[in-house]
């Protein structure tokens, strides 16, 4: 299997890292320019099976009473509030699989989405999406 890495640009933007466009396993980010302060997207692809993550670096993502992590979700001017996992290292989040679709749905459209998480926050644009998303859909 050829992987075929792409390079990372400056400021808020999307890109496939490692091995974007193969056939088992695409993985697409959307980076923001701060990284105290953006929210990065992950969205990763095995066969058919689609996930997203939600990373945060500098410092942990705070535990609700639950034991989950809030999350704000703002998809064509809807809000919802939904409670993700922490994975392990405090840096990622889960979403739980009915956001997941919602999300994978909106970006799939290209609908405005918003997402925040205590101090970080991502607003999902799309320029120069379209030739990495078909990378990652392996179209």
């Amino acid at each position: 299997v050829l992987l075929a890495a792409c390079s990372k640009q400056e400021g808020s933007s999307w890109y496939c890292d490692t091995v974007c466009g193969s056939d088992t396993h695409s993985v697409l980010i959307l980076s923001g320019s701060n990284s105290f302060k953006d929210l990065e997207i992950e969205l990763q692809r095995t066969n058919d099976e689609k996930r997203i993550y939600l990373n945060g670096y500098g410092i942990p993502f705070t535990r609700n009473r639950n034991d989950k992590v809030d999350v704000i979700i703002h998809i064509d001017g809807q809000e919802s509030l939904v409670e993700a996992t922490l994975l392990q290292g405090g840096q990622s989040l889960r979403l739980p699989a009915d956001a997941e679709s919602e999300l994978l749905n909106a970006i799939s459209e290209r609908k405005p989405i918003y997402i925040s998480v205590g101090r970080y926050s991502a607003d999902v644009h799309y320029e120069n999406f379209d030739k990495h998303f078909k990378k990652f859909t392996n179209d």
